[in-house]
């Protein structure tokens, strides 16, 4: 009812003018009858910055459904309820979150119990074991220091011996390949090729009518030994061959070695030194253990039983915190401003819920020109109004300009922020906000009210003036401040003179500057 009634207060002189249009000559130069009169003054202009925006909440959250969705239960508030800091807004089912509390509160008793056991039987004989491996290591160490003292008395003799033990050994396997090669398998092959050309000659003279039966099979049975010894021949040969090739390699080897070690460039020991130095280092871990278990530390039984009881542990917290979870509580103090959920709803994880924002801590963001920005810094006063309560002014401050703006369509806006201090207005995040901030103010100014200054065309602006003699006419004049009620009259005006306010609306859209609204 009171929007329907603002707007006939805005469209009854629509209306009136209308009606009275018809009634009398219209020239683009108003009569008296439709107009009123207002003299140009001096006085000072107040140079505004006009910006749109809407109330925020800086404090709001929407409250969302943990890391295990389900089904809601209970929804606990309403919207435009106030809840405090930590009040319960939401319950999930949780039956199946407490069997899994259930069955590891009883993983955790077991993995309890089992620690309890490491710890009281694993004591005396891990220590036992580990000195049992301290003493074989010692043993080792021994022997290893031993090999490094016969290894450096004895020089290069070992080099020396391994190279006539490899100069020997080359010349076993070519005696070896010389045996293959003379072995009496030759006498074999032969009596074998022998009996193949016997029973071939034997078939191609038989006469005819005898039976080739008995012939055929001792042909087959000569082949396949003769195939046979051929092969195994050439398997021992090529072994011996192998042998050789492998001892001369080794004697190569072994050749150079010593060659390395007469230059200074290897050390003969080096094989010695790192077993020793191995078995030493075996030494000192065996050491550490036997000292560590005397001392308390836990055994290799014990730290197992222990990663065991660890794991069960937090399982059971992991349950806990899900139960927790299921329950959505309020992270302050604030009205619910939203509710996403009803009882029975099946929720994903992370599910947006409950909207909440805090209402006594309330701001306004607006956009602003790179031209308006230019002008504007933090603290300054501000005077807001807003759609939803016409006539009402509050006052507030400039609390945030940002660092860099944001582009739309090729221009640049900044997004500010002013405080805002609603008093006994029923102020709601996503109300529209005018915000007008006073940047500065011009002294002496020729002033004309801006409903009386009207545009012929983007360049070309005017005023209707009355003459000496009661007649009225247009006046070219050139506009510069504003700031909604009047504006400075650059040139075209002297003060005194009576300029004519129409009672009708102008065809053309008024253009004055930055301000778009009228001032409250």
């Amino acid at each position: 009812m009171d929007s329907l009634k603002r707007r006939l207060r805005l469209i009854a002189p629509l209306l009136l003018a209308t009606l009275l249009g018809c009634q009398h000559s219209t020239t683009g130069v108003p009569q008296d009858s439709f107009s009123s009169a207002a003299t140009v003054t001096r006085g000072a202009l107040a140079d505004v910055v006009q910006v749109y925006g809407q109330v925020v909440a800086p404090t709001s959250k929407m409250v969302s459904v943990g890391s295990r969705g389900g089904c809601v239960v209970e929804v606990l508030v309403q919207l435009g309820q106030v809840v405090q800091e930590g009040q319960p807004l939401v319950r999930l089912e949780t039956a199946d979150l407490e069997r899994e509390l259930r069955e590891a509160e009883a993983d955790l008793a077991v993995a309890e119990a089992m620690l309890a056991e490491a710890q009281r039987t694993a004591g005396e004989a891990e220590v036992a074991k580990a000195e049992a491996d301290l003493a074989a290591a010692e043993a080792e160490l021994a022997a290893a220091e031993l090999e490094l003292r016969l290894a450096e008395q004895a020089g290069l003799a070992p080099l020396q011996q391994a190279v006539a033990d490899d100069e020997y050994a080359l010349r076993v396997a070519q005696d070896q390949l010389r045996l293959a090669e003379l072995d009496g398998s030759e006498a074999a092959i032969s009596q074998l090729e022998y009996n193949v050309a016997f029973y071939q000659r034997y078939l191609r003279d038989l006469k005819p009518g005898e039976d080739p039966s008995y012939a055929r099979n001792e042909l087959a049975k000569a082949e396949r030994e003769l195939a046979t010894a051929r092969a195994a021949r050439e398997e021992r040969l090529r072994q011996a061959r192998d042998a050789v090739t492998s001892a001369q390699e080794k004697l190569a080897r072994s050749r150079a070695a010593l060659a390395r070690a007469k230059a200074g460039q290897e050390d003969p020991t080096a094989k010695a030194r790192l077993a020793c130095e191995q078995a030493r280092s075996k030494v000192e871990q065996a050491k550490r253990t036997v000292e560590d278990l005397k001392a308390g530390a836990d055994s290799a039984a014990v730290k197992a039983a222990r990663t065991t009881y660890e794991a069960a542990v937090a399982r059971v917290e992991g349950a806990k915190a899900a139960i927790a979870e299921a329950t959505l509580t309020a992270p302050f103090t604030a009205t619910v401003y939203g509710l996403s959920v009803q009882v029975n709803d099946e929720v994903q994880p992370g599910a947006a819920a409950v909207y909440l924002a805090d209402l006594t801590d309330l701001r306004v963001q607006a956009m602003a020109t790179e031209m308006d920005i230019a002008r504007l810094s933090v603290g300054q006063e501000v005077r807001l109004t807003f759609d939803a309560y016409p006539g009402k002014l509050l006052p507030g401050r400039v609390l945030l300009l940002p660092a860099k703006g944001q582009t739309d369509a090729g221009m640049a806006y900044y997004q500010i922020e002013a405080s805002v201090e609603p008093g006994d207005l029923d102020l709601l995040p996503g109300m529209t906000a005018n915000v007008r901030v006073v940047v500065g103010q011009k002294e002496d100014a020729l002033l004309v009210p801006v409903a009386a200054v009207q545009y012929r065309s983007p360049e070309e602006t005017f005023v209707t003036v009355r003459t000496p003699d009661g007649k009225a006419r247009q006046q070219k004049v050139r506009i510069g401040l504003n700031d909604g009620i009047v504006a400075e009259v650059l040139e075209g005006l002297s003060e005194g003179q009576t300029v004519l306010i129409p009672l009708v609306p102008p065809t053309e859209p008024r253009r004055m500057g930055p301000y778009m609204g009228p001032m409250y």
